[in-house]
């Protein structure tokens, strides 16, 4: 209706030029035009005197002309009206410095000197063409400038509403009068498409859609847990820490393998937890220069390991402490296994002038004043996960030069482990896997380090094994009940778990490969063991079951991402971060940068 409303406002708006026109006696009107493309110039009476001879374009005749003075002033005045829209719609057509129907209005009483009659009826059209061009429903301003080289100026504004495209108000005017049988809005259209064309222009105009500011969403506002929930599922953990630690007795050292074990406390961060030292035969007359820092899975404590702890201390030649940290993922301060908060504080135990790791060391039997300067950090099933985060702190505070590698034993984590790994660069991390199945959430971990690590060794997939298979410790109850848990591997994927992730430790030590454990993607590798070989796979294809179940939990897991159970941690500050594209709407490469407000 709008559109209407102004197309028969501009049909009154001529009318009144025509009674304007016969008032005054609607004297000469000339209008001035550029160049057609031919080079000349042509100018367009558009009314003549009433002494003068009739209108040059109307055949000469001998017969008096039958109109009363009335009605050829009339005529006149008519002819006047269409000569001069008929020229300002030349001069839109062919300009190309105009962007604004208040720029038509302007330049075509401007730029042409005319006589006072020519100068109303003039300014009358281009009120017309202003009045039946609708522009956008947005701020527009207008300035008047010295005739100079237009210069390109964008600002920023907001549209409340939609705008409405020209295509639009075409289509409606159409469905009213075809374009084709009436001329004069024919003429309309051909206004409004030169006059909504982007061009050059010395107005400062609002902000094409392209060159406003436009955010990017950062992460997706978190649901706070409930404190009730929080506290019974704290409770929960309570009780099953409690039973774990009833059976679990104490650490024990491999038989045979000449290792001393010892327990004492960490502080982590604001915690105190059990730690297990395991010593290597003569380390404590004789330190060796090796510290392995081992975490265990969730649900798991550091004594489930004590025979692989023993093992990997024996056969690296390094000391080796395994902390027992709780597995409540409803710990407010983000201080467990999975948490954020624990892994930087992980992180910092490394720290020069954190004397926390030799303080426990040495309430464990260490007799000397500082520990071994190189790490390697390895961690099982959910410990996997800790370590390599664990390996990006160290990046930040400045302590990865103490790093020598990462090894995971079927290591998982419980957020997206891509955007970790792509920061370990530099540093080499392997995974000792098993089979996929849920309890290593279908190979996901393997996954991820073939999409980050290109073609450095990513680790291998012992064929048949499971995921406790790397867990072994002298507790035969809390063994068998793993076992009934999570699976069993066989003795040769057991054995062969041991001597693989010792291969690995050692050759990141020595910054060598003399293990050989290594191979091209989709090749084999031998681990001889006692109880016979094992074959490790070497990134192999996944099939499509272990592709479904993958993304089936890493849709659960990415959901469960959505659950801030960190209540007490207050939230890191929010970076806006602000993509500005500059170009029009039809501009298909704009030039676009992005900005980080704090």
């Amino acid at each position: 209706m709008g559109d209407r409303f102004l197309l028969w406002f501009g049909a009154g708006a001529v009318c009144a030029g025509v009674t304007v026109g016969m008032l005054l006696g609607a004297g000469t009107a000339s209008a001035q035009t550029e160049s057609d493309g031919d080079g000349g110039t042509k100018t367009s009476q558009s009314a003549n005197p009433p002494d003068n001879k009739q209108d040059s374009s109307k055949p000469d005749s001998a017969t008096p002309d039958p109109k009363p003075r009335f009605g050829r002033e009339a005529a006149k005045a008519i002819d006047a009206v269409r000569d001069a829209v008929d020229d300002a719609v030349t001069r839109v057509v062919t300009s190309t410095g105009v962007t604004d129907r208040a720029t038509v209005a302007q330049s075509n009483v401007a730029t042409a000197v005319r006589p006072e009659s020519g100068q109303r009826v003039t300014k009358l059209v281009n009120n017309v063409i202003a009045a039946v061009t609708p522009g956008p429903d947005r701020k527009v301003v207008v300035e008047r400038t010295r005739h100079t080289e237009p210069v390109e100026t964008a600002v920023p504004v907001e549209a409340d509403e939609p705008v409405e495209s020209d295509s639009t108000f075409a289509s409606r005017v159409e469905r009213f009068v075809p374009l084709d049988t009436s001329p004069d809005l024919r003429l309309i259209k051909k206004v409004r498409e030169t006059v909504s064309a982007p061009m050059r222009t010395d107005l400062t105009l609002a902000t094409p859609m392209l060159a406003q500011p436009q955010a990017v969403a950062a992460a997706s506002p978190q649901i706070d847990v409930p404190p009730v929930i929080s506290a019974i599922g704290t409770a929960v953990f309570g009780l099953i820490s409690l039973a774990e630690s009833v059976f679990e007795g104490p650490p024990k050292a491999l038989p045979g393998s000449g290792v001393t074990v010892k327990r004492s406390t960490l502080k982590i961060g604001d915690q105190e937890v059990p730690a297990d030292w395991y010593f290597p035969e003569g380390s404590l007359e004789n330190p060796p220069d090796r510290i392995i820092y081992l975490q265990h899975g969730f649900l798991a404590r550091g004594v489930f390991y004590d025979y692989t702890a023993s093992y990997l201390a024996k056969e690296t030649n390094s000391i080796v402490v395994a902390p027992t940290l709780t597995s409540n993922i409803f710990a407010a301060d983000g201080m467990w296994l999975g948490g954020d908060q624990m892994h930087r504080a992980v992180a910092d135990l490394f720290l020069d002038d954190n004397p926390a790791l030799l303080d426990s060391a040495q309430a464990a039997g260490y007799g000397q004043d500082q520990l071994p300067g190189q790490v390697v950090l390895v961690g099982h099933s959910l410990g996997g996960g800790l370590v390599i985060d664990t390996a990006r702190y160290m990046k930040q505070n400045g302590t990865s030069g103490k790093l020598a590698g990462v090894v995971m034993l079927d290591g998982v984590s419980f957020t997206d482990p891509v955007p970790i790994l792509n920061e370990l660069d530099g540093i080499p991390v392997y995974n000792l896997s098993s089979t996929p199945n849920p309890w290593n959430l279908f190979g996901a971990m393997d996954y991820a380090l073939a999409q980050t690590r290109g073609g450095q060794p990513t680790g291998a997939q012992l064929l048949g094994s499971w995921h406790s298979d790397a867990m072994v410790g002298g507790n035969p109850l809390i063994q068998l009940g793993a076992y009934l848990l999570t699976g069993y591997g066989g003795p040769a994927n057991v054995a062969g778990s041991q001597i693989l992730a010792a291969g690995w430790i050692n050759d990141l030590f020595a910054g060598t490969t003399d293990s050989g454990f290594y191979g091209s993607p989709g090749s084999t590798i031998t681990i001889p063991t006692p109880a016979g070989p094992a074959i490790g796979l070497i990134q192999p294809t996944p099939g499509p079951i272990t592709t479904v179940g993958r993304e089936v939990t890493a849709a659960f897991f990415g959901l469960l991402a959505h659950i801030n159970f960190a209540t007490d941690v207050d939230p890191a500050p929010t970076q806006a971060v602000t993509t500005t594209c500059v170009g029009t709407p039809s501009d298909s490469s704009p030039s676009c940068s992005q900005a980080i407000a704090a």
